[in-house]
């Protein structure tokens, strides 16, 4: 007979399980997203995109809901390109850190050129 603590740890760890499923599945897409939303196609899609709507203005009589499509459009786009953008920079930033540190530890020179450029990028704070 299974008790009460050993149920919420079995459910816990079921959940804790999922969630990193769902985390591996999200980081993926957002990679991809980044690489195509910064690519030249994605450029000339916007850019066709919002010719077409442009040149269909005289046809909606440039009404209220003609307006509403491009802005609605361009919000949706510019809100998860923020975090995608985000997520990015802060891989890149994990990244280069790690490098450095690795650096830093090979050679005493470079680690105290750095503390010197930290301590001159305090100072003009």
């Amino acid at each position: 007979m299974t008790t009460i603590k050993e149920a919420l740890r079995s459910f816990y760890e079921g959940w804790r399980s999922y969630l990193k499923s769902i985390k591996r599945y999200a980081r993926s897409k957002i990679i991809k997203i980044s690489k195509v939303g910064g690519s030249l196609g994605a450029f000339t899609i916007s850019f066709v995109v919002v010719l077409v709507w442009a040149i269909t203005g005289p046809y909606f009589d440039y009404s209220d809901t003609w307006q509403l499509v491009i802005n609605t459009g361009t919000t949706i786009v510019t809100f998860l390109m923020a975090f995608s953008i985000q997520f990015s920079q802060n891989r890149d930033t994990k990244q280069i850190t790690m490098i450095l540190k690795s650096l830093m530890k090979q050679n005493e020179d470079l680690r105290d050129q750095l503390a010197a450029i930290e301590r001159e990028m305090d100072e003009d704070d």
